[in-house]
C-alpha cells in the first residue's frame, strides 16, 4: 500500500501513548486482555468476524459437543502499548494489508 495513514496514526500513537515491556511469550485472546470482556462483542463483530468472512479459516468445524469459533491472539504486552480501541484497529490495518498483498497476488 502506498503511505498507509492509517498505519502511521497507529505509530504515532504507539509512540505517545504506548509502553514498551519484553513479552513473556504468552498469547491471550481479546477477551483476556484487562478491558476485552467489556468490548468484546464489537472487537468480536469488526474484526474476529470479518478475519473468518474474508479468509474462511477452518480449524475446527464444531459438533454437537463443542461450536465452531474463532480467536485472534495477542502477546501479552499488546494491552500495555495499545488502547482498546486502537487494539481493533491494528486488527483492521493487518486485515487491509492482507487483502491488498492478495490483490497484488500475493
Amino acid at each position: 500500500m502506498k503511505e498507509d495513514v492509517h498505519a502511521q496514526i497507529l505509530l504515532l500513537r504507539y509512540i505517545t501513548d504506548g509502553d514498551y515491556m519484553e513479552p513473556s511469550r504468552s498469547l491471550f485472546s481479546y477477551r483476556d486482555l484487562p478491558w476485552g470482556e467489556v468490548y468484546y462483542r464489537q472487537f468480536y463483530g469488526r474484526c474476529v468476524a470479518r478475519l473468518a468472512r474474508i479468509y474462511c479459516f477452518i480449524l475446527w468445524e464444531g459438533d454437537e459437543e463443542f461450536p465452531p469459533s474463532a480467536q485472534i491472539l495477542f502477546s501479552d504486552n499488546f494491552a500495555l502499548a495499545f488502547s482498546p480501541e486502537d487494539v481493533a484497529y491494528v486488527i483492521d490495518v493487518v486485515l487491509d494489508y492482507m487483502k491488498e498483498y492478495e490483490k497484488r497476488g500475493g
